[in-house]
Formats: C-alpha cells, structure tokens, sequence
C-alpha cells in the first residue's frame, strides 16, 4: 500500500494491492508419504502455501537472476521485489528473511508458488543440486521428491479498471499485421495498430529513399550522386540548403553542408592514397553470387546514402565489409553540437581496432586534433584501415 499526506495532513491512499488469502488445498491436507522422507529444516514463516518438489538451487546473487533453471528450489537470504521475475519458472522458494507482507510474497500467492521465508542458516544448511519437497503450510523442507497431486490453479486477481482500459487500448497499440513488404496487403489501409502505422511508415520511408536512386528517378528533393575522387558511391539527400545544384550528378563545389564537407576534407587527406583502390562490397557481392545473382561494380546496392542540411550529416557509409554510421550536427550554437560515429565490420585483427581506439584515446594531446577534431579522426579512421589492408 503506498499513502501520503497533503498539506493539510489529509491521508491519501494512493495504491494498493490485494491481499491474496489462500484456502486450504484437500488433496494436500493429508499426507503419510511425505512423513517417510528425511526432514531437511523446519521452521520459519509461510509466506505462501502450497507442496512443490525439485532440485535445490542457490541464489548467489540478484546479478545471477538469469543463470536460475526452471523448476528448482530456490534457496537465498532476501526476496527483493526483483526476485518475482523467477516466481513463475520456480517450483518453491526458501529464504533466510523476508516477510509475509512483502512484495515477492504478494506476488507468490497470486502465482501460487509456495514460499518459506525467515529460515535461519537455510543457505548454509541445504546443499544444492539435492532434490527436496517443500511444504510450505507446515514450514518444513524434506530430503527427496513424491508423486505430488496436480497443483490448483492460483485464484485470479481481480481486473481494476485501469488493467481493463490498458487491455483494451493495447488491441490498437502493441499487435503487428503487417509483417511481409512484399505482400499485396502491405498498404496504408491495412493497418490496425499504432504499431502497423509505424512499421508502413518506416518501410515506405526507406523504400523512397533508395528506389530514387536505384530507378533514376531523381527529381528536384531526390537523391544526388556526388563525383569525386575517393572511390565511393554516395547518394546524397538534401533535406535543407545542404546542396546548392538540382542535377543529378553533383561535385563537391555543389556541396554547402559543413559536416559533410568536414568529412570529406578527412577523406581526401594527402596521407590517404586512394588511386590504388577500388570500392567494391566483396561481402555484398558473395552473397548474391552465392544465391545465383549477378552484380556490376556500380550496383547501387553496395552505396552509401548521406541525408544534409547546411549544417547537419547523417552519413551511411560503406566500404567493402566495413559500416560507418556517422550522425554530427555543426550549428552555430556550440553547446548543441555533437559527433556520433559508430564503425562496424572489417575482418581485420584486434591490433587495427586498437589502433583507432588508442588514437581518439589521445586526441586531446594532439594539437592539430584540437582544431580540426572531426576530419581529423574520420581520416585516422580510414587511413589506419587502408595500412592495416
């Protein structure tokens, strides 16, 4: 229950969770079997009732939540609130501490897991992997398992109004139907969730973006290829004053976006050699040979796309089996400005990672790195890989 009081030290509730009171299951009142096996502990507290069998598994701590098997006996010092995750892959619980009142119990009885709490030096006392029945009304753990009756389903909670409002609004938020592009169902009119508008939105997004490259069908807002020496094939989206000719075919003199010019004054480096080297996406490539298809060395498949504004770079580039994602914005206001570069790929040994790793490691002792930071990592960047290939 969570309560408060306002400023006139009126108490307000503000919510609560049912108190789960559980009956006595017939079928485990009475059983002479279980006095046949060897008691392990007794003593403590029910927290939830109920007889459940398995091997016994120790919780070393809640970082370990993920290594715990299903159908064990779980045996640990504390119930955190945490721990309810397990309840419905466990077969019973015995803690050290806790409470009957607290959370993880609450939640016990709801799922109907049996659960002892407050057994003293049960952690050091019950050796894992040993098989054990727990019952939990008669706060004691016996050595071995029975043939335990089919356990009663746990009383369901009752709905709130809330749960009943969620339930109805995630008809129309969470479900997917539209799943296959290529489906003839695949449209705008088709959509029945949050989630279906999203999708359709993305995908036709993307589709837009690189059917206008790869059909030609370039048109004033479209795509521009941009001719220059580096050996890449990058297609460039103007979204604002980042391109200042219509043509299909762009040089670097059309080009007034600063991080993409910033960029490309990296790239086109007097230290990088780029004569001897082809753009090809041998990656790229042996798939589609492998599938029984045919590429050509210009095949806009392999491309790199690039959206920019006059000041703004979002930069998709690739490089034989080498991914750059690039996202920088280089405005007039300095406390807004940022560089985001993620580089995926490459076949190389972890010496070549290193190297680019340990030279943004020093950047800041580099005094030419203090001016022209930007051009100066990304040219690093590829001329450390150009060496290493």
């Amino acid at each position: 229950m969570e309560w408060c009081l306002d400023q006139d030290n009126n108490l307000l509730i503000l919510q609560c969770r049912s108190l789960v009171m559980q009956e006595d299951d017939p079928a485990q009142v009475d059983l002479p079997a279980i006095n046949l096996l060897p008691l392990l502990l007794q003593g403590g507290e029910t927290a939830s009732r109920g007889l459940a069998c398995g091997p016994i598994c120790h919780l070393k701590s809640a970082a370990h939540l993920d290594d715990i098997p299903n159908n064990v006996i779980l045996v640990c010092r504390h119930t955190p609130p945490s721990l309810a995750q397990l309840l419905p892959r466990l077969a019973g619980v015995v803690a050290e501490q806790g409470s009957m009142a607290d959370h993880f119990a609450s939640v016990a009885r709801e799922t109907g897991v049996p659960v002892l709490v407050k057994c003293n030096q049960a952690c050091s006392r019950l050796h894992a992997g040993a098989d054990a029945t727990l019952w939990a009304d008669n706060q004691t753990l016996y050595s071995g398992t029975l043939d335990l009756p089919p356990a009663r389903p746990s009383q369901p909670r009752p709905s709130t109004p809330v749960e009943k409002a969620f339930t109805m609004a995630m008809k129309f938020i969470s479900p997917l139907r539209l799943l296959n592009p290529a489906s003839a169902t695949f449209r705008a009119t088709e959509c029945r969730s949050f989630h279906d508008i999203i999708r359709f939105c993305h995908e036709k997004g993307v589709q837009a973006m690189f059917d206008q490259a790869a059909s030609g069908l370039v048109r004033k807002g479209g795509t521009q290829q941009l001719r220059s020496a580096v050996p890449l094939a990058l297609f460039v989206l103007d979204i604002g004053d980042g391109v200042v000719s219509p043509t299909k075919e762009i040089e670097l003199i059309h080009i007034t976006s600063v991080p993409l010019l910033a960029l490309w004054k990296g790239l086109t480096h007097p230290a990088i050699n780029w004569s001897k080297h082809d753009h090809f996406d041998w990656k790229a490539f042996d798939d589609i040979a492998l599938a029984g298809g045919m590429a050509r060395k210009n095949d806009v498949s392999f491309a790199s796309f690039a959206l920019v504004s006059s000041d703004y770079l979002n930069l998709n580039l690739r490089f034989g089996y080498h991914f750059v994602l690039l996202d920088a914005l280089c405005g007039p206001t300095s406390k807004n400005n940022y560089i985001m570069l993620r580089f995926a790929g490459g076949g190389g040994k972890v010496q070549g990672k290193n190297l680019r790793l340990l030279f943004m490691c020093k950047r800041h002792s580099n005094p030419i790195l203090k001016n022209h930071r930007s051009y100066v990592i990304l040219s690093a960047i590829i001329n450390l890989d150009r060496r290493r290939n």
